[in-house]
């Protein structure tokens, strides 16, 4: 599953999420990613911020 923009509220961040035999592929190096801001912490925050919100 990818998720965009509303988990930061808007700001430009997204995520990958899958079954954990999915997402090891990018862990051991078998899968590949593409990050533009890889890490900003004003998305990281947004993120941080919408879930707190979520209580999730």
């Amino acid at each position: 599953m990818t998720l965009g923009k509303a988990i930061g509220s808007g700001i430009a961040v997204a995520a990958v999420a899958g079954r954990p035999e999915i997402m090891r592929a990018f862990v051991d190096g078998r899968g590949t990613r593409a990050e533009t801001y890889s890490g900003n912490p004003v998305a990281c925050a947004a993120v941080t911020s919408t879930m707190a919100l979520l209580g999730a």
